[in-house]
C-alpha cells in the first residue's frame, strides 16, 4: 500500500512534494520480482495521476475510504478473493 504524492528531501535536502512516489514505489516493487498486491491509496485531487496501475498486475488506485478498509481487512485476513480495487480509481462506493 502507499500514496501517490509523498514529502520527500531532494539531493540538496530540501523538501519538495514527489507526484510521483506511487509509480515509483510500484514500479520498484515489481521490478524487485514481489507480486503483492498493491493499492495506492490517494486523495480524490491525486488519483488521476494514477492511471499507470493499469499497466501492472495487481495493482489499483482509490481515493475512497471503503475500499481502502475492505483491501485492508482483507489483506489482514490473508484473503485472495478480493480482487474489485484491481483498476484505476476503484470502484466507486458509497
Amino acid at each position: 500500500m502507499s500514496d501517490q504524492v509523498r514529502m520527500e528531501l531532494n539531493a540538496q535536502g530540501v523538501l519538495f512534494q514527489n507526484f510521483y512516489a506511487g509509480y515509483e514505489m510500484t514500479a520498484f516493487i515489481r521490478g524487485e520480482g514481489i507480486q503483492a498486491p498493491v493499492l495506492i491509496y490517494t486523495a480524490w485531487e491525486a488519483v488521476h495521476l494514477t492511471r499507470y496501475v493499469n499497466n501492472f498486475l495487481k495493482v489499483g488506485s482509490t481515493s475512497e475510504d471503503k475500499v481502502f478498509q475492505r483491501y485492508s481487512r482483507a489483506l489482514g485476513q490473508r484473503r485472495q478473493d478480493d480482487t474489485g480495487w484491481i483498476e484505476f480509481g476503484g470502484p466507486h462506493t458509497n
